[in-house]
């Protein structure tokens, strides 16, 4: 990113963002960033229930939980398709071979309920006068339905 810190808007903002709530990424293949980030795990769909543990069935939800620790990240609706970490970082691993890029940073906010990742292109843009800008995509999903898969 440039040293120049004028620009102002949504981009901005992101990576300034990412920047303070992600870490860098750490190992050499996807299983091994993950891992090193703490986001190895899998979300799982299972039922509700009432608060006499009976489960409510065709009430059209489920829960949403980290496979590891059991911990809920949301309810959504039977018809939700969980896209897990690990078909997150394939698909960035796929844009980076293609590409060149690298995996820059990856992170989560509450535990998981939303997860991102970002990759830094080898080539940025300059603009007269010696003005470099490096050039990043980000890639972010939920895992509490509040939003789908997002590439930027």
């Amino acid at each position: 990113m440039s040293s120049n810190n004028s620009s102002v808007g949504l981009t901005t903002g992101l990576i300034s963002a990412f920047n303070r709530i992600g870490q860098e990424a750490k190992g050499d293949t996807g299983a091994e960033i993950l891992k090193n980030a703490g986001m190895d795990f899998s979300v799982v769909k299972t039922p509700l229930y009432d608060s006499t543990g009976t489960p409510l069935s065709g009430c059209g939800y489920s829960r949403l939980s980290r496979d590891d620790t059991g911990q809920t990240l949301g309810v959504v609706s039977n018809k939700y398709k969980v896209f897990q970490n690990q078909e997150m970082m394939a698909l960035f691993e796929e844009v980076c071979h293609q590409t060149g890029a690298k995996i820059d940073r990856i992170g989560m906010v509450n535990n998981g309920e939303k997860v991102f990742m970002s990759f830094r292109q080898p080539e940025g843009f300059s603009f007269g006068a010696g003005e470099e800008i490096d050039a990043y995509w980000y890639m972010m999903s939920s895992h509490d339905a509040s939003s789908g898969l997002k590439l930027f």
